[in-house]
């Protein structure tokens, strides 16, 4: 029926068409008689064109209306992006607010706040942090003496002359953005100071928005680790060759085109500009004395390029970064809270889950590996990770943790362990018993560990499984000098108390 329909559509398609070539043939053949031929092929051409745009005129406005569209998207996918960023860093924001809350050193959780208030006014913030950073005596100094018109600093010429990071606000004409420079210590400078200069320079550009580096030169091998380390940092780089005054046009071209050839694959050719930086410099000639002028337009061009496209993606997506990092520090610092007490749990329920042999006859094997895994400990270090733990879901993780146990063969092989090392100072009427209860604690200790690990990683046991994370646990720990701390702690609160009891 279906094929019926296409062949009949199709017919009435042919002979509409057939009815048209006819018509326009005739109506061609009469007007031939009263007009000329050219004007005829124009009168053709406009017919042909009405129809062609009565028929696909809909169409193309339609593409054009889409294109319109995509390009209208592309123009606001940077802002898009930016609020994107904004909304996931006040996010971020807010989780970093609860951890410092359940921190329980209070420097700690006072440094975090601190930092927190100063990122949630950073995200207000409209001014371009803009870090000079480079080799001393490069030229940092000079450079943002002409960019802000000011007298600052003091300038050496056999080393770099900035001690501390200072911080210059300027105003662009073009931008209603202003852009903070601030000026870092040279690096790669020899002896303590040195290093100790770098490490402030390298910590103001890690929170910059924008990166001035400066050379002199072509790029060092050591430059050129530091400039892949900040990009890797996500920074945005501009790479200027200064002193050109210095340099001859032809040397300038040249070091210019070396620059960009070496670093093709980390910056921008139009992030790679010359400037000069020279303040009246006299140059003696035959006409009489001159004043070489800086030159700083390429320079300033660019960063007022970069500020006016991508100043505000800049500045959300650096605090976006630095929240980021801020967040992960505050977890971390959560988590080794948490090791600790959980750690005092673990250290808690292991000696008193031993009574559970101590004041039984001698359990199976099932039995020990199920006394070992006490339900209350599971729930009190769930507990501590911000988990309500049903008691019912605790006894569920604490027999699938006893099978594992077994089925891995970790029980056998712990006693055996403890056995030949208990063997050797423990009399033989209780080694039997002190074997039992030193196995049990010291597996009681490898569960706890595993379930730490499980609650950090928000209750899941990883791609190895439970299996992999008691094995883990149970290799890390049979190691020498974590059992023979364990065994002389056991030795004092397991054997010796029993030695007491057998001479009673």
């Amino acid at each position: 029926m279906k094929n019926k329909q296409v062949w009949v559509l199709f017919s009435f398609c042919l002979l509409f068409f057939t009815s048209c070539v006819q018509s326009i043939n005739r109506i061609t053949w009469y007007l031939q008689e009263f007009l000329p031929g050219w004007v005829l092929i124009a009168l053709l051409l406009l017919i042909l064109y009405v129809v062609a745009n009565g028929i696909f005129g809909i169409g193309c406005r339609d593409i054009q209306t889409r294109v319109a569209r995509g390009i209208n998207y592309l123009h606001r996918k940077p802002i898009i992006a930016s609020y994107t960023a904004k909304a996931t860093a006040i996010h971020k924001l807010k989780i970093i607010h609860n951890n410092l809350h359940q921190l329980q050193d209070k420097k700690q959780a006072e440094s975090l706040l601190q930092e927190k208030i100063r990122l949630e006014g950073e995200l207000k913030r409209r001014d371009l942090v803009t870090v000079v950073f480079g080799t001393g005596s490069s030229g940092k100094t000079s450079l943002i003496r002409v960019l802000t018109g000011k007298t600052i600093g003091t300038v050496n010429a056999s080393m770099g002359s900035t001690d501390n990071c200072l911080q210059y606000r300027i105003h662009l004409t073009k931008s209603e953005r202003g852009l903070i420079l601030i000026d870092t210590p040279g690096i790669l400078e020899s002896g303590y100071q040195g290093h100790i200069r770098e490490i402030k320079a390298r910590w103001e550009a890690s929170r910059a928005d924008l990166i001035l580096i400066v050379v002199d030169g072509d790029l060092r091998s050591q430059e050129e680790d530091i400039l892949q380390s900040l990009i890797a940092l996500g920074k945005r780089l501009i790479l200027v060759l200064n002193k050109c005054d210095l340099l001859g046009e032809h040397e300038e071209e040249y070091l210019l085109r070396e620059l960009r050839s070496k670093c093709r694959k980390l910056i921008s050719p139009l992030d790679i500009v010359s400037a000069s930086s020279v303040s009246e410099v006299p140059s003696i000639s035959a006409s009489g004395v001159s004043y070489l002028q800086p030159e700083i337009e390429r320079l300033t061009n660019r960063i007022t390029d970069i500020l006016l496209k991508d100043g505000e993606e800049l500045i959300i997506s650096n605090v976006s970064m630095q929240c980021e990092y801020l967040y992960e520090a505050s977890r971390w610092l959560l988590n080794q809270q948490r090791q600790i007490d959980a750690q005092k749990v673990i250290e808690h329920y292991m000696w008193i889950s031993v009574g559970v042999i101590v004041v039984s006859e001698i359990p199976s094997l099932e039995l020990i590996s199920m006394a070992a895994v006490n339900t209350r400990m599971v729930v009190e270090i769930a507990r501590l990770y911000g988990v309500t733990l049903d008691f019912a879901i605790a006894q569920a993780l604490v027999s699938s943790m006893g099978h594992a146990l077994v089925s891995l063969g970790i029980l056998k092989s712990g006693m055996s362990l403890i056995g030949s090392a208990l063997s050797l100072n423990t009399p033989i009427l209780i080694i039997s018993k002190a074997v039992q209860v030193v196995t049990l604690a010291w597996l009681t200790r490898l569960i706890g560990l595993s379930f730490i690990t499980y609650f950090e990683q928000k209750q899941e046991w990883g791609e190895e499984g439970i299996d992999g994370v008691i094995q883990y646990y149970f290799d890390l720990n049979k190691r020498d000098r974590l059992l023979k701390h364990f065994l002389e702690v056991s030795y004092n609160r397991v054997v010796e108390p029993l030695k007491m009891a057998q001479r009673k």
